[in-house]
């Protein structure tokens, strides 16, 4: 039988003070037990394998954004020959195609774990088993990772860019089952409490502020909330209804704290939610968790980026009444291989009324814009892979009004001058106050505390059924 000594790498076994006297076991486990928050490093490293052969230049964009801080910027390897961008590069893909075809090598050394599974080398080996599906050899150690915890907190604090942090978390949400919870800029005085409640039951997994304005805040919420009834747009009404959320949940605009933690069962989360809601006295307007993987996984696509979010907050997606009748056409398209372009990104900034729905896919579907990629200078995969490319809007990929703007530069024809017109005076007017807008949102928002009025004083008094029907009857609709 091997000693410790060759079965661990010269720098792990001096690193962690081992001995050939130690006690240890070796054994095959599924890859995906080695990920946890505080290997966050393994979400880049599975990002870049994800997307290097359809976005090449973003994906080593990222992966180098990684290595950067893990080498302090030296990009060189404690324990190995790697030395430069170029040596990391090519040796993560000798070793993804070797054992892509190979396995995991009977000649390579198993992945040193503590007690609590958590890895202390072989960061790469353990990325090429999470995207190929195999296992991973490890060997458990009686000593503690303390060297090798790479958590947000350690990314963050060493400088790494946000947006690639952004990524990586966004990664462990599609791969862990993790819960998200929002609060309001109604919730004021408690976070130290929220923090240590959900730290203790859950283990946060990352904290962000995301700033959004009136606009920004009115459609995530318009989003996240779309399967009640009261936050769908009803006939074209432009989502009268959320405005009576917006408002006791933002009185101000000051940045949403969202936390993802780990979770085992949501029915915990709920519980913790009712517990944190008590400490603001607000109801249900202080916070919102997920309920499931599904809704964690659409919020963090919203809130983990930057085009996303900002598309929040400048959009005027319900200026034409036919957009959302349009976007219902796409709703049989695959949005991991296709992003949606044209005319129906300039109707949802509100600059002029779409009449169809163009796309670009990865597959060959009849009528698709791929005949014009030229002209946005990138490949389909490119489009529908990169985030840098698109956001997302009612769980829908669309291309960034930058790429339309460039593409319309590019083709130059008559109807894509007219449009460039538009969309430099959109960009013009960013952060001024639209007074047209504004007067509409203070008569929603009128509205809206009329409405909350009525409904309350219905319920109290009965008669809120009688009011339903009424109001329905005069909206035309059927009772």
């Amino acid at each position: 039988m091997k000693k410790l000594s060759e079965l661990t790498s010269e720098f792990v076994y001096h690193a962690y003070h081992l001995s050939d006297d130690m006690v240890f076991s070796c054994e095959e486990v599924p890859a995906d037990l080695l990920v946890n928050r505080n290997r966050l490093d393994l979400m880049a490293k599975v990002l870049y394998l994800k997307l290097r052969e359809t976005a090449p230049a973003y994906a080593e964009k990222l992966y180098l954004e990684h290595i950067r801080i893990m080498t302090k910027g030296s990009f060189v390897e404690a324990g190995s020959t790697k030395t430069g961008k170029a040596a990391f590069i090519d040796a993560f893909n000798t070793l993804f195609e070797g054992m892509k075809h190979s396995g995991y090598s009977a000649d390579a050394l198993p992945v040193p774990v503590d007690e609590d599974m958590q890895a202390m080398d072989g960061a790469h080996r353990i990325a090429c088993a999470l995207m190929l599906g195999i296992p991973v050899k490890i060997i458990r150690l009686p000593v503690k990772a303390e060297f090798d915890r790479y958590s947000y907190e350690w990314f963050r604090e060493r400088g790494i860019e946000e947006w690639c942090l952004d990524q990586m978390v966004l990664e462990y949400v599609h791969r862990k089952q993790t819960a998200c919870l929002n609060l309001w800029p109604s919730a004021k005085g408690h976070d130290a409490e929220v923090e240590k409640m959900l730290e203790e039951r859950f283990g946060i997994v990352y904290k962000k502020e995301v700033s959004l304005n009136e606009n920004g805040a009115f459609h995530y919420l318009a989003q996240i909330y779309s399967e009640y009834s009261w936050a769908q747009d009803h006939d074209g009404d432009g989502f009268s209804g959320v405005y009576r959320k917006l408002l006791p949940c933002f009185p101000t605009f000051d940045p949403v704290k969202v936390y993802f933690t780990d979770i085992k069962d949501y029915a915990e989360m709920t519980a913790a939610k009712e517990n944190l809601r008590d400490l603001f006295g607000l109801e249900k307007h202080s916070m919102h968790a997920t309920d499931n993987l599904k809704e964690t996984e659409s919020m963090a696509e919203l809130l983990l980026s930057e085009n996303s979010i900002d598309f929040m907050n400048h959009c005027q997606s319900t200026k034409f009444r036919n957009t959302f009748e349009l976007l219902e056409q796409g709703d049989h398209f695959d949005y991991q291989r296709t992003v949606l372009t044209g005319s129906i990104v300039l109707a949802l900034y509100g600059i002029r009324q779409a009449e169809d729905l163009d796309f670009i896919s990865m597959d060959d579907i009849p009528g698709s814009h791929n005949h014009l990629l030229e002209y946005y200078g990138m490949s389909a995969s490119e489009a529908v892979t990169d985030p840098e490319n698109w956001f997302i809007y009612f769980d829908r990929k669309f291309m960034t009004l930058e790429n339309i703007r460039r593409f319309k530069k590019k083709r130059n024809e008559g109807k894509d001058r007219d449009d460039l017109a538009l969309i430099e005076a959109l960009a013009k007017n960013a952060g001024r106050p639209d007074l047209k807008v504004k007067l509409l949102q203070t008569k929603r928002r009128a509205v809206a505390n009329i409405q909350g009025v009525i409904l309350r004083a219905a319920h109290k008094t009965g008669t809120y059924d009688i009011l339903r029907k009424v109001y329905r009857t005069l909206k035309g609709q059927k009772v």
